[in-house]
C-alpha cells in the first residue's frame, strides 16, 4: 500500500510538472512571425464569468490602420463592440484609443491576439497579445 501511495504521488508530481512546462511553452510560442523588429504589446485582463471586459489600444484610424483579430477568438470569448476615442488635442495624425469590448463565456486562461493593420494589406504594423483570466465571482 505504501508503494502504491508513493507511486501515485510521484505520478501526480510528474503530471503537474509536465503540464506546467506545456503551458509555459504554449505561452511563449507566437502564431505569427517574430523578429527583433516585431512590435508586440503585451496586456493582461482579469474578469468574471459572463461579464464584459475591454481592451484599449492606441490607434489612428485616419491612416487606415485598425486592431483586428489575428486568427479568430477563443471559444470562451466573444466580441461585443468596437469604439474609438479621438485624441484630446485635435492635431492631424494624433493617436486616439481604440476600445474593443468582449464577453467572457467560460472560466480559465485565454489569449486574444490582435494585429494592427490595414485590412487590405498583408503585413501588420504591430501585434497585441492579451492574456485574459476569467474567474468565477466566488473567486474574489
Amino acid at each position: 500500500m505504501y508503494r502504491f501511495i508513493v507511486a501515485l504521488c510521484a505520478l501526480t508530481l510528474l503530471f503537474s510538472a509536465g503540464r506546467a512546462q506545456a503551458e509555459r511553452r504554449h505561452a511563449m510560442v507566437m502564431p505569427f512571425p517574430v523578429t527583433e523588429a516585431t512590435d508586440i504589446r503585451y496586456l493582461e485582463a482579469e474578469t468574471f464569468l459572463n461579464d464584459d471586459f475591454e481592451i484599449s489600444l492606441a490607434a489612428n484610424p485616419s491612416t487606415g490602420y485598425t486592431w483586428i483579430d489575428y486568427d479568430g477568438l477563443p471559444t470562451a470569448i466573444s466580441f461585443v463592440s468596437r469604439t474609438y476615442d479621438p485624441p484630446a488635442a485635435a492635431m492631424p495624425g494624433a493617436e486616439g484609443r481604440e476600445r474593443l469590448r468582449y464577453h467572457a463565456n467560460a472560466t480559465g486562461h485565454n489569449h486574444i491576439i490582435l494585429k494592427y493593420a490595414r485590412p487590405w494589406e498583408g503585413k501588420p504594423a504591430a501585434y497585441a497579445v492579451c492574456c485574459v483570466y476569467v474567474k468565477l465571482p466566488s473567486q474574489l
